[in-house]
């Protein structure tokens, strides 16, 4: 109270009316706050500029609507590419990869180079079929008299050797261009000269254009 009359008697003294101190001395009347609506959210989105640009970017942005549309919150999404991860392979992208040059290596250390198109888990079961899988694994489970096609299974077959089927066979080159791969698997045959690739040799004559 001290400090009001204080006040009172600073304000007649400097040539302030009485009824405009005694109005608005008065206590004011607590307004209760009207439930307003919420702001429309509204998104962009952008390709990514750099942290400055886009920062300025959103300023601007934030600064117009708001004086058009102040109802209106903005928010800035960024745009940018996705950064390329290289994958680890496994087992299993070994096992889909198509159009390459593998290498079987047995426990003996005898060598195949082979080609294949298709996916690698196709040949690697045609080399090494399920039955064969079984005789390794216990010799007497099977019918020995079983003539396969494939060198690698006559191989295993005959010799008795244990092989890891995960790890005998690699990819050593592969390309989408079927001429290319004929060549590549002949360069590799001549380079590594493995001992189970048994090459097909034709015999025939000659015809020549002239007779004896």
């Amino acid at each position: 109270m001290d400090e009001l009359r204080h006040v009172h008697s600073v304000l007649l003294a400097n040539g302030y009316p009485e009824s405009f101190i005694t109005c608005h001395s008065k206590e004011k009347p607590h307004l209760e706050k009207t439930a307003s609506v919420p702001k429309k959210a509204i998104f962009i989105n952008l390709p990514f500029k750099g942290d400055q640009i886009m920062q300025l970017t959103t300023q601007r942005l934030r600064s117009a609507i708001k004086r058009t549309f102040y109802a209106a919150s903005l928010f800035l999404t960024c745009r940018t590419f996705s950064i390329p991860v290289p994958t680890i392979k496994g087992r299993n992208s070994v096992d889909s990869t198509s159009n390459c040059i593998y290498k079987f290596t047995c426990s003996c250390g005898d060598t195949y180079i082979g080609r294949t198109n298709r996916m690698f888990q196709c040949r690697r079961k045609e080399h090494i079929p399920k039955w064969l899988v079984n005789h390794i694994e216990n010799p007497n489970a099977i019918n020995l008299n079983r003539n396969p096609a494939s060198s690698i299974a006559k191989h295993l077959l005959m010799s008795g050797h244990k092989i890891n089927i995960n790890d005998c066979f690699t990819i050593i080159s592969h390309n989408s261009n079927s001429r290319l791969l004929k060549v590549m698997e002949a360069l590799w045959i001549n380079h590594i000269q493995p001992k189970l690739c048994v090459q097909k040799s034709i015999d025939f004559n000659l015809r020549l254009p002239w007779t004896a």
